[in-house]
């Protein structure tokens, strides 16, 4: 899948704090994964406060993304 410029100028400005509101999340969401970007987009969105001005469902996903990368992360710290 090549992603478009409107995607990846969605996810840059998700990255930096300043989500695109009318923006095709799907194409973006499949971008982050991709590139495997997902949990910092939403540890990015949570820290600057911006998770409320995405879709729900949207949120709600890149805070299942988050929440399994962070319990991943701490099992590979464990052993």
């Amino acid at each position: 899948m090549k992603p478009t410029g409107d995607a990846l100028e969605a996810l840059i400005a998700g990255l930096s704090g300043r989500p695109v509101v009318t923006a095709d999340w799907q194409a973006v969401i499949a971008l982050a994964n991709h590139t495997l970007l997902t949990p910092v987009l939403f540890a990015t969105l949570s820290h600057t406060g911006q998770l409320d001005r995405l879709p729900e469902d949207v949120g709600q996903y890149l805070q299942f993304i988050y929440r399994c990368n962070r319990e991943r992360n701490l099992r590979l710290r464990s052993n």
